[in-house]
């Protein structure tokens, strides 16, 4: 394991430490404050007392010029895992849901059929994890595609209950930094448009410089124009795995400064950021005291999300199974009912 990954890890146990000790036991602390290390009311509770030890998913795998969030444990590393917890007072509107109690076990009368591979289980509203626990404050299921995923049939997509599909728009380039459309993002706007499921969208970026994000912000305003998009629109960044990758050398802040500015850009436009990432992503390559503002959408390949600070959005699996589509898929769990949320 590569020292940064462990350095990662250590921040993480801290904080998990810090913003767990004021809770009763068995609760998940989901909600931590970053710069201050304050507890606050959970976000996303998950409804099981175990103890259990959480695994972190970092995938490399990429092609050449690009990273997407079908490949990755974030959306690329990045579109590929994230969450949040629930709470009954927060004073942030667009970033929470409401507060849910930690449960139990499903009763057995209403127990559904659970696989990670089938985008778990659902009954009477109440989303259940592999294990038959109820993931507390879920309120929606839903997938993110690129064309890794090829040809889809929306339909039958919609037809298996997935309410919002996060759809790549494009990517730059990590060695050439040419910003690159998906070759599937329109189809699958209109393809997914047409079968009546909300989207949100996400870029996969390589920038280098506040202005390079501002373009790639750009890039995705442009291609969304004609559609409605009601969930967020993603800024991904992630490690190439690579030293000649263009974003090799840069650093936390400089990272956060790219990031701030893409977020910005496309809060001007009236839409809703937001920022994808995993465990070693958020605690070790952005400063995310300066990122709270804005809603994230974490990456995490476990049967509930091990990460002290508020998320809206989890990633769970990079190999779940989807009528519709052929091969893994991505899916997520979300935390806030963005069709009815106006943008922010």
């Amino acid at each position: 394991m590569k020292e940064k990954t462990l350095k990662s890890i250590s921040k993480l146990l801290v904080a998990v430490m810090i913003a767990t000790i004021a809770l009763p036991s068995g609760a998940f602390a989901g909600h931590g404050n970053y710069k201050q290390d304050k507890v606050m009311a959970a976000e996303v509770s998950i409804a099981d007392s175990e103890q259990e030890t959480t695994k972190e998913n970092t995938e490399t795998t990429k092609p050449a010029e690009e990273t997407s969030t079908d490949e990755s444990s974030t959306k690329e590393t990045g579109t590929d895992e994230t969450s949040t917890t629930e709470e009954s007072s927060t004073t942030e509107t667009t970033t929470q849901a409401s507060t849910v109690e930690t449960t139990t076990q499903v009763p057995t009368t209403e127990a559904p059929t659970t696989s990670k591979k089938t985008a778990w289980g659902e009954s009477n509203g109440k989303f259940y994890n592999d294990k038959l626990k109820q993931i507390t404050g879920a309120v929606a299921k839903g997938l993110d595609v690129s064309h890794h995923q090829g040809k889809i049939d929306w339909k039958a997509v919609k037809d298996f209950g997935i309410e919002y599909a996060f759809i790549r728009t494009g990517y730059r380039g990590y060695e050439t930094g040419v910003i690159m459309k998906d070759e599937y993002c329109d189809q699958n706007l209109k393809g997914a448009s047409e079968a009546g499921i909300d989207m949100g969208v996400y870029f996969y970026s390589q920038a280098v410089t506040v202005e390079e994000a501002e373009e790639e912000a750009a890039f995705v305003l442009d291609s969304i124009k004609d559609y409605d998009i009601k969930y967020p629109v993603v800024f991904d960044m992630e490690e190439t795995g690579t030293d000649s990758a263009r974003t090799a050398q840069l650093s936390a802040e400089q990272k956060t400064d790219i990031t701030i500015a893409f977020c910005e850009k496309v809060k001007a436009a009236g839409y809703t950021p937001m920022i994808y990432g995993n465990i070693e992503w958020m605690m070790d390559h952005v400063e995310l005291e300066r990122l709270t503002q804005y809603p994230k959408w974490f990456a995490q390949y476990f049967n509930k999300p091990f990460f002290p600070y508020e998320f809206q959005m989890w990633q769970y699996t990079n190999e779940g199974s989807v009528p519709g589509i052929e091969g893994g898929v991505d899916l997520n769990l979300c935390f806030v009912n963005y069709t009815n949320s106006p943008a922010e």
